[in-house]
């Protein structure tokens, strides 16, 4: 029987990444990402994802690819809760799923293998779409902190802060997280050749 991280690796390599969906890949050539933002189902458009991996690569200088599933795909995943070790040498090292599904839970993760962010929460209050934009990077590169293996911290202008599970809480902090995720996350994003 395969394992949950080891399927979650594999669909999320089996969506093509096209050179150009990559930030900062040169056309034709092939594409090697640290991560693979997945939108899952509806939960928004390819543009809107590929607008936040972009941002989210930019900062932190990683490459980080884009591909959709469906949600049947991700819910046969998710059935199977079983874990294992990391694969020997998986191209990404995480995948970072995105759902729309009011009432789940805002993050789930395994650290080093795999979140799922649950956007649904972040339109409860109707914001204006570029409120609405900063609010999904911001749970973009969380949930990417998370899937490296990144934990909370206690510090109030990073993202990684439990005053962020709120929308408040979100609003409020930069786009930013501190040394105490950031530096863990881009050694696991970014290993030593």
């Amino acid at each position: 029987m395969k394992m949950m991280t080891a399927r979650f690796l594999a669909l999320a390599m089996v969506l093509p990444v096209a050179a150009g969906e990559v930030e900062g890949e040169p056309d034709g050539a092939e594409a090697k990402c640290a991560a693979v933002f997945v939108g899952v189902g509806d939960a928004m458009p390819m543009s809107m994802l590929g607008e936040i991996a972009s941002r989210v690569s930019s900062s932190l200088d990683v490459r980080i690819g884009t591909n959709a599933t469906g949600k049947t795909t991700l819910s046969k995943l998710i059935d199977d809760t079983a874990a294992d070790p990391k694969p020997a040498d998986p191209k990404p090292a995480v995948a970072v799923f995105f759902r729309n599904s009011p009432g789940a839970p805002a993050v789930v993760a395994s650290p080093r293998r795999w979140a799922i962010v649950n956007i649904a929460p972040l339109s409860a209050d109707n914001p204006a779409p570029p409120l609405l934009g900063e609010r999904m990077a911001k749970v973009a590169l969380r949930g990417l902190a998370y899937a490296s293996g990144s934990g909370a911290t206690m510090d109030a202008h990073c993202l990684m802060s439990p005053t962020c599970d709120t929308l408040k809480g979100l609003d409020a902090a930069p786009f930013a997280i501190s040394p105490m995720a950031y530096i863990p996350m881009l050694e696991f994003l970014s290993p030593a050749d």
